[in-house]
């Protein structure tokens, strides 16, 4: 007898519909787990980033501003690359903690204001992004150029050279992203009908080829991943070896061409810890890029394999950005004692603006025009305070 009864062993196949219904219940489903996952961290760590990442930067660029002429020529690059940070982490990280709070996009607000703003935006936002990365590239060869050749220092190693070079940076930057005033625009759907609403997009008008479609895309992953990549990595190999297989004290030779030569030996370790940490992290955005266009290109399905890559990686960024400036505080004692001197200043500034406003109103209480109304006013402020006010010296009252 044939058993009639449905068996577990030999499932019912599923039709065209039931298989499309759960293969959309199952994107929704992993579409939902994403966005808590990143909600998440864009609510609770990326303002632990915004916190931590204004007061290391705003700190380190304090103290290392101080150093760039009596102790290193890099401290000019490590200022602007904290201070063109902290603005990179301002601009995304901000946004999306600000769009985890209120569901507003302040960028996708901004870019859609006007063509002339969507253009604007993107190519600053661009540059600012390559300017980051090519100075990092420039601090690793000064730092080889220090423990390599430190006899070449004096004249490789200085700050007017270094002022030449973010120049150089900066034109060539702004120059290779010139593409964005064309092939970044916004599209509106009185004028395009393949949109539902306001977007600035890569465009890429008709009137260009498809070999400009092509190009752009591959200069970008070229100029801000593979070869800073490829150049961190290489100048950070040289100077690790050096530092490892070099016997003699590098003190006794840089002691001839540095004021502040403590300064320096202190300053050198954790600049090697950031250029090593950032070579990791373009390491993980090269392969990111990777994938997406091994993706683009082929059937393979890794949508979400990508999507928490990227989220792994934009977190991986914001924290290289914010505790990056703690390297520095962490293992350099002068940088420490500077910006808590630093610090010991600001607070003497605002207890002298304090004590001078105070000092404004009992300059009209004095033993010669002295009052039995005045006597008994400071008579209160005795009892109330349990000491007269200390004597500070005020000028310019």
């Amino acid at each position: 007898m044939w058993n009639t009864t449905l068996s577990y062993d030999y499932p019912l196949p599923m039709n065209d519909d039931q298989m499309y219904a759960d293969y959309w219940e199952q994107y929704f489903k992993k579409q939902d787990e994403f966005k808590n996952i990143e909600s998440g961290l864009s609510r609770y760590l990326y303002v632990v980033f915004l916190l931590v990442g204004t007061i290391g930067n705003l700190s380190c660029v304090y103290g290392l501003s101080q150093y760039c002429r009596t102790a290193w020529s890099v401290c000019f690059y490590l200022v602007l690359s904290m201070l063109f940070g902290l603005i990179e982490l301002y601009i995304y990280c901000g946004n999306l903690w600000f769009l985890s709070l209120t569901d507003k996009n302040l960028t996708l607000e901004i870019n859609i204001l006007s063509n002339a703003v969507c253009k604007v935006y993107n190519f600053v936002t661009t540059v600012l992004l390559y300017f980051n990365s090519w100075v990092i590239v420039a601090i690793s060869v000064e730092t080889m150029i220090t423990i390599v050749y430190p006899h070449r220092m004096y004249k490789m190693c200085t700050v007017e050279r270094a002022r030449s070079i973010v120049l150089l940076i900066t034109v060539l930057v702004v120059c290779l992203n010139l593409h964005y005033f064309w092939t970044i625009g916004l599209s509106l759907p009185e004028t395009n009908p393949d949109v539902d609403r306001r977007m600035c997009h890569n465009n890429y008008q008709p009137q260009l080829s498809d070999e400009i479609t092509l190009i752009v895309p591959l200069l970008e992953f070229l100029l801000d991943n593979i070869i800073p990549f490829i150049m961190v990595t290489v100048f950070i190999c040289m100077t690790l070896v050096t530092m490892i297989s070099k016997k003699k004290d590098i003190k006794f030779d840089l002691k001839k061409y540095i004021v502040d030569i403590n300064t320096l030996i202190q300053l050198r370790k954790p600049t090697v810890i950031m250029l090593v940490w950032f070579a990791i992290l373009k390491a993980c955005h090269c392969t990111e890029q990777t994938i997406r266009f091994i993706q683009s290109r082929t059937t393979i399905g890794l949508i979400w394999e990508i999507q928490y890559i990227g989220m792994f990686n934009v977190t991986l960024t914001y924290f290289f950005i914010s505790f990056k400036p703690l390297i520095f505080i962490v293992m350099c004692k002068q940088l420490r004692q500077d910006i808590k001197k630093g610090l010991c200043n600001i607070m003497k500034c605002l207890c002298r603006w304090d004590s001078c406003g105070q000092s404004r109103y009992k300059s009209y209480i004095t033993p010669e025009n002295l009052s039995p109304t005045a006597g008994s006013l400071m008579a209160v402020d005795k009892q109330s305070n349990g000491d007269l006010l200390p004597k500070i010296k005020c000028t310019n009252v």
